[in-house]
């Protein structure tokens, strides 16, 4: 069991080397292309700009070198590991549902997936195209957040990571809002008492506005309301993106000794029909005395 624990700390310590950039150039991460809705494997190059600016980062996606340069943030995320606690989109209730990762990044060609063990209803182990999976922060988990090249990152722990997703559109792919803008004929007949006009989802039908919600852009997910550290107190409380957290590696190596123990609430769960599930998944209590200690 040493050994494995090990590994397990090894692993995400090799995928996390703290430095003022998010990313260092070099480093293997996933590029979310928004033409193809896709997350794909890529390599990162963080070239500084003047000082006292950011980074820009550039995106090599793999194998075919293709170059994408100055990408935003929110469009790369480290590869999920193995053990880590995620959400995996389900296409029929249109929700995202919790889940844990049970296999490391799988790519063939240019498409990612994930084998995952879904925690809600029966359970279940599935694999998963990459864009329907991200990352799950809950309460009380130990993270580190970028606050820019300045300060790089700082320790932080997970307030709330239940921010609300705006409700999930019809389609996938982006299509035009029917949500009138304030001031044109259709929000006038609205506060006229008439009905504004609903438009059908058929794509040429769509009037050219804004684009609408699309639930699998990264850059559309709510987000999360942390604390920063400093020794035993809690300095600031604040939401940030979610892509500026990454899970300090004793979380996940804690969060993978816990496993045998959320399985078995979550076996309690289905067999007795209440809540009985680890909550916080934050370990800030002492687990049981038949627990992985």
């Amino acid at each position: 069991m040493a050994s494995t624990d090990d590994d397990i700390t090894s692993q995400v310590s090799s995928d996390f080397v703290p430095a003022l950039g998010a990313y260092y150039t070099g480093e293997h991460a996933e590029f979310f292309s928004k033409r193809l809705c896709m997350w794909l494997p890529a390599e990162v190059s963080a070239e500084p700009r003047a000082s006292g600016q950011d980074v820009v980062y550039s995106a090599t996606v793999l194998p075919q070198r293709q170059e994408h340069y100055d990408v935003g943030l929110p469009t790369l995320r480290p590869p999920l590991l193995e053990g880590e606690p995620c959400e995996v989109f389900s296409h029929d209730s249109r929700r995202w549902l919790q889940a844990v990762t049970s296999s490391n990044q799988q790519t063939t060609h240019s498409a990612i997936s994930y084998r995952v063990s879904l925690l809600d209803g029966q359970p279940c182990e599935t694999q998963v195209a990459a864009e329907r999976v991200r990352r799950r922060f809950p309460q009380g988990s130990l993270v580190s957040v970028y606050q820019g090249p300045g300060l790089g990152w700082i320790d932080a722990m997970v307030v709330s990571g239940d921010g609300q997703d705006p409700p999930a559109t019809a389609q996938i792919t982006p299509v035009a809002s029917t949500v009138a803008p304030q001031g044109s004929p259709e929000s006038s007949r609205a506060s006229q008492g008439r009905s504004p006009p609903y438009v059908s989802l058929t794509p040429q039908r769509l009037p050219q506005q804004q684009p609408e919600f699309n639930v699998l852009d990264p850059e559309c997910r709510p987000d999360v309301l942390i604390c920063t550290e400093a020794g035993n107190t809690i300095e600031q409380l604040f939401h940030v993106p979610a892509h500026l957290l990454r899970f300090r590696p004793e979380y996940i190596h804690q969060y993978a000794l816990w496993s045998p123990v959320r399985a078995e609430a979550a076996r309690s769960v289905r067999r007795d029909g209440h809540n009985m599930l680890m909550q916080p998944e934050s370990f800030v209590v002492a687990p049981p005395e038949d627990s992985p200690s």
